[in-house]
């Protein structure tokens, strides 16, 4: 049988979408690594820190985001953890 390589670190890991706990929240793109796939956002007027990955770019038909930028995003949690798992462009919202 055939064994699946770890995940490299040089990539996003495809993870589980997890469950929808925040929708429309509006984010300030805190930085995203276009060749590695992820980044950080945060919610307006926080530091708190939530990953977004090119998983979440695909499912908004996103191709990429951009350090400053603003979006309109639905937050899941997965293991405790919050991710992005849908993005609009705060535009798009407003």
């Amino acid at each position: 049988s055939v064994t699946p390589s770890s995940a490299s670190t040089d990539t996003a890991p495809a993870v589980d979408a997890g469950t929808i706990c925040e929708q429309a929240v509006p984010v300030r793109v805190k930085w995203f690594d276009q060749a590695k796939g992820y980044g950080f956002v945060n919610k307006f007027g926080s530091s708190e820190d939530i990953f977004i990955g090119r998983d979440a770019l695909n499912r908004s038909a996103m191709q990429m985001v951009e350090t400053g930028q603003a979006l309109c995003v639905q937050v899941a949690e997965l293991e405790a953890k919050k991710r992005v798992h849908s993005v609009k462009d705060w535009h798009d919202f407003h």
